[in-house]
């Protein structure tokens, strides 16, 4: 979601706690002091790879600067003020 007025983007997905997971536990990533977004999808392909996945890599910022999500076809960045958080 994005929140223009207040400068907040959330990822929301799903993913495998490990290799023995049995099913994806759910989780948002909250942006706050948001300064730019950018992202290209395509999303027929998407759609059609619900069932794997849509990120195959991510590179999170570590504090000030920008978020890299890798899609199957596509790529989302987010750079921020401070460091991403898992809520």
């Amino acid at each position: 979601m994005i929140d223009v007025p207040n400068r907040r983007v959330s990822i929301r997905g799903a993913s495998y706690a490990g290799p023995e997971a049995a099913a994806r536990s759910p989780f948002t990533i909250l942006f706050v002091d948001v300064n730019t977004v950018t992202t290209v999808a395509d999303m027929v392909e998407l759609t059609a790879n619900t069932f794997a996945g849509h990120v195959n890599h991510a590179k999170l910022a570590n504090g000030p600067g920008t978020s890299h999500l890798y899609l199957v076809e596509g790529h989302l960045s987010v750079t921020s003020q401070s460091a991403p958080r898992f809520v």
